[in-house]
């Protein structure tokens, strides 16, 4: 059982390590948009 959900599991916490990296990296792209827009 633990076994059939780890890949499962291991497979998400990426997904969502990757989506957090991107939003990390969206909200430093509009940081710095509003820095240089102002």
């Amino acid at each position: 059982m633990t076994l059939d959900k780890k890949p499962c599991n291991r497979k998400q916490q990426q997904q969502r390590a990757l989506t957090a990296k991107i939003a990390h990296n969206e909200h430093l792209f509009v940081k710095n948009s509003d820095y240089q827009g102002d």
